[in-house]
C-alpha cells in the first residue's frame, strides 16, 4: 500500500524587487530545509550559496534563473519563503546603546522592504564620451567570487566588488562588454581613474539596494528607547 501524499503546498505571491515582477512561491519542505541546514553547518560559502539558490529555485513558480538574481532579490525571496515555511517572526537580541543590556525583540518579517537609492541609473559618466554601464552583483557572484569572498580587508573587498559590478564600457562609437576583455585590461582601466571618477563607482556599489527594517525597542534594563536598522539577510537571523 502506497503511503499517502502529504501537504498540498499553498502558494503565495511576492514581487521581485528589481524587476517589479510578481511571482508565486510555496513554503520549503523538510527535505529542502535539511540540505540548507547541512550547508550552513559546513561553513563553506559556496555550498551555502548553492543550497540557498537551489531552494529559491525549487520554491518559486516562474522559470526564473536564480543565478542571475541580484543579491537583494535572492535574499528577499529567501526571506519570504522562509517566513511562510518556518514563521513570520524572528526573535533577535539587541544591545542597549546606553547600558548595553541585552533585550529580546520579536520582528515581523512581513514588514521587511527593499530600499532603493534615489538615483537608480546604472550608467555612470566618468569623462566626456566615456561612461560605464554598471550592474548589481548576483547573489551567487557576491558570495562565491574568490576575489570577493577571500578578500583580506574591506578595501580589497570593495575594489573586487566594484570590478565585478562593471558590465560594459560605453563610448560614442561602441559598447565594450568587459567580460569579453582581458581582466588585466579592466584592472589597468580602473587603476588609471582619478579619485573623483572612482568615487562615482564606489557610491554606486555602496548604494546597492538592500533589505531594510527599522527596529525600535525599549531596553528591559534601563528603559532607554533605542532605534536601529537591519540591512541584509544576515542581520535578520542569529
Amino acid at each position: 500500500m502506497a503511503l499517502p501524499k502529504l501537504n498540498d503546498a499553498p502558494k503565495y505571491e511576492v514581487t521581485i524587487p528589481s524587476m517589479n515582477k510578481k511571482t508565486r512561491f510555496r513554503p520549503y519542505l523538510v527535505g529542502e530545509e535539511k540540505v540548507l541546514l547541512i550547508a550552513a553547518e559546513s561553513d563553506d560559502i559556496n555550498q551555502i550559496t548553492r543550497a540557498t539558490l537551489d531552494l529559491v529555485q525549487a520554491c518559486i513558480e516562474d522559470p526564473i534563473d536564480v543565478n542571475k538574481l541580484s543579491s537583494f532579490d535572492a535574499e528577499y525571496l529567501f526571506l519570504k519563503i522562509r517566513s511562510k515555511s518556518v514563521g513570520e517572526t524572528s526573535d533577535l537580541f539587541f544591545l542597549c546603546e546606553e547600558c548595553e543590556h541585552e533585550t529580546s525583540v520579536t520582528l515581523n518579517l512581513n514588514d521587511v522592504t527593499v530600499e532603493f537609492p534615489d538615483d537608480t541609473s546604472n550608467i555612470i559618466e566618468i569623462s566626456p564620451g566615456i561612461s560605464l554601464e554598471m550592474k548589481y552583483l548576483s547573489y551567487n557572484d557576491s558570495l562565491s567570487q574568490p576575489e570577493i569572498a577571500e578578500a583580506k580587508d574591506d578595501i580589497s573587498r570593495l575594489y573586487a566588488i566594484i570590478m565585478n559590478s562593471i558590465e560594459a564600457v560605453l563610448t560614442q562609437d561602441e559598447r565594450l562588454q568587459v567580460n569579453e576583455e582581458p581582466k588585466e585590461e579592466l584592472e589597468a582601466f580602473v587603476n588609471s581613474m582619478t579619485s573623483r571618477q572612482f568615487e562615482k563607482l564606489r557610491e554606486f556599489v555602496l548604494n546597492t539596494p538592500s533589505m531594510k527594517l527599522g527596529v525600535e525597542f525599549e531596553c528591559e534594563g534601563c528603559k532607554h528607547k533605542n532605534q536601529t536598522t537591519l540591512r541584509g539577510l544576515s542581520d535578520f537571523f542569529e
